[in-house]
């Protein structure tokens, strides 16, 4: 794992936790109307929750990259893989041949018993779920977000897919999310583990380190109730 650096400007994307139908007393700047109930049509589309029940788990949020974190997927048919798969993208089939991180199966087992997990992805989501129903048959991956639900910014001209995780329907103070681009987690940096991009090395044992730093950042969550504060302690 590498530790974060300040490779972006990171920007703030704190707000209020609300909900589809909470009883609170606001003013609706749309309308100018005093409300008392949060409406679907109140709420602006491009800041609805990806999962609005998502606050009632018990468990923090662990969000996960999938390329270059848990897998390394190259097109065509290639040697060795743990995966091929071939898939229809219009008109076209098109190959995969995917190398799965090694202790990845057991990084899964392990952190399913203390945090909810999901994949958020830059990638298109037919080949990621369909990648994810391959590598993920114990189902430990609750939910999966993807490329449309990423936010595009452009950077030096480059187009960059960052991962709000104000967008998802959790509490900041209760999501993690690792991923290998720096600038894919600008936006909260705090919540955020930068690990070491996975080129396909049967050596790698970077899921084994990150399965003993989030073990106690989970331990010091249950006594703190915040995973910002407990991946401070243990960066």
């Amino acid at each position: 794992m590498q530790p974060l650096v300040n490779q972006v400007q990171p920007i703030s994307r704190i707000r209020s936790q609300f909900q589809v139908g909470q009883q609170i007393n606001f003013k609706d700047k749309r309308t100018g109307e005093e409300c008392t109930v949060v409406a679907e049509n109140s709420i602006p589309s491009n800041m609805r929750y990806f999962f609005p029940d998502l606050y009632k788990s018990s468990k923090p949020l662990l969000a996960l990259d999938m390329d270059l974190t848990l897998v390394n997927t190259k097109i065509g048919y290639v040697k060795p893989a743990d995966i091929q798969m071939t898939l229809t993208q219009g008109a076209a089939r098109v190959q995969y041949s995917v190398v799965l991180r090694p202790f990845l199966h057991e990084f899964l087992d392990s952190m399913a018993k203390m945090y909810d997990l999901m994949i958020f992805t830059s990638a298109g989501q037919l080949y990621a779920d369909a990648l994810i129903d391959r590598f993920d048959k114990a189902q430990h991956i609750k939910r999966r977000v993807y490329q449309q639900h990423c936010t595009p910014i452009t950077e030096n001209g480059q187009p960059v897919f960052v991962k709000d995780l104000s967008r998802i329907g959790q509490s900041l103070d209760r999501i993690i999310l690792v991923d290998d681009n720096a600038r894919s987690i600008q936006y909260q940096l705090d919540n955020s583990i930068l690990i070491k991009a996975f080129d396909g090395d049967t050596r790698d044992n970077e899921l084994e380190k990150l399965e003993i730093r989030l073990k106690k950042v989970y331990e010091t969550y249950i006594e703190c109730g915040n995973v910002v504060q407990a991946l401070k302690k243990w960066k």
